[in-house]
């Protein structure tokens, strides 16, 4: 009978997530996970499979910890532009945070050439898509008025979103952080009736 596993698996899972998220799949070697992780080599092949098959899971987690969380301003009431500003809020905080320099992990595997992995596709999609939905969603409440069609107003919505992301993968300091969740209140403040 073989040792049982010393190990919690959903915090291996968890530091192999902030590494890949940290370094880059291509960058995150074998012996960074077993360092970050402090599981040797075979302990993980043996409980997570090969490095791509952590990576996923990792993703996995990302989406639901980390992407469900930004996104829960906009799924948990009722559309409006108030959610939309909570939105922006909770993106602002989150990327000013601990991990904030770190940028998006979804984003950062698709263009380091992972994105031919199904599952960095489908999350990239499912993100997209469903940012767009619930915005398109908030731009049709009663209290909305915008000066052209809700659709081209849900488009500027995104763009900030991926400028501010990427600004603070970047490095960019708070204040000019603060100063993009600023122009982006104003933008939303405009459509109100």
């Amino acid at each position: 009978m073989g040792r049982p596993k010393s190990y919690e698996h959903k915090e291996v899972v968890k530091k192999s997530m902030l590494e890949f998220w940290r370094k880059g799949y291509a960058e995150t070697s074998l012996a960074d996970l077993e360092a970050v992780t402090a599981v040797n080599r075979y302990s993980l092949y043996k409980g997570f499979g090969d490095k791509e098959t952590l990576f996923e899971l990792s993703l996995k987690y990302y989406y639901q910890h980390i992407i469900e969380r930004m996104l829960a301003p906009l799924v948990d009431a009722t559309p409006s532009l108030k959610n939309l500003k909570a939105f922006f809020l909770q993106l602002n905080i989150l990327l000013k945070g601990k991990y904030g320099e770190y940028g998006c992990l979804i984003q950062n595997s698709q263009k380091e050439g992972i994105n031919q992995n199904k599952l960095v596709k489908h999350h990239g999609t499912q993100l997209w898509s469903t940012q767009y939905t619930l915005m398109l969603a908030c731009l049709d409440s009663a209290n909305s008025k915008l000066p052209y069609s809700k659709e081209m107003g849900t488009q500027l919505l995104l763009a900030q979103f991926q400028a501010q992301v990427s600004l603070a993968r970047s490095h960019a300091p708070h204040k000019v952080l603060d100063g993009q969740y600023k122009a982006v209140l104003a933008l939303i403040s405009s459509w109100e009736n």
